[in-house]
């Protein structure tokens, strides 16, 4: 499955970049799509889309907004279960009434999205990063 290996491939090289910092590398995908104006259309505007898309979750999780002492599980719930499904639903109706043609609703950003959330809790609990290396920080 190539297409599947190309987003899980640039989402690798970006958390290695930032040393496994799911919010720099969040950060880092965030400014690659704005360079490109949101498009999605193309194999590599998709690619980013969707590694973008499964660390937006997985940093929500491991990052709360609302604090360090957040219960991860209350994260998950408010990430993976509630975010991820109600902003591709919105993307969805943008479709349908003509707007952000160029980045239509996707299963494939949805999947990565629970992927992404299900992936930090797991983590999370388990005491382990997503990307360990040997950098020195």
């Amino acid at each position: 499955m190539l297409y599947i290996a190309n987003w899980v491939e640039l989402l690798n090289r970006t958390m290695s970049k930032y040393c496994g910092d799911s919010r720099l590398a969040h950060s880092d995908l965030m400014e690659q799509r704005i360079a490109i104006g949101w498009e999605a259309l193309s194999q590599h505007g998709n690619d980013l889309r969707i590694a973008e898309n499964y660390i937006t979750s997985y940093s929500g999780v491991m990052n709360p907004a609302a604090g360090e002492n957040t219960p991860r599980l209350l994260a998950y719930l408010a990430i993976g279960v509630g975010a991820t499904p109600v902003w591709q639903g919105i993307r969805m109706l943008e479709n349908i009434a003509g707007h952000e043609l160029q980045s239509p609703a996707s299963i494939e950003a949805l999947a990565a999205g629970y992927q992404g959330a299900n992936d930090a809790l797991l983590n999370y609990y388990r005491g382990e990063g997503y990307y360990e290396c040997g950098c020195q920080r």
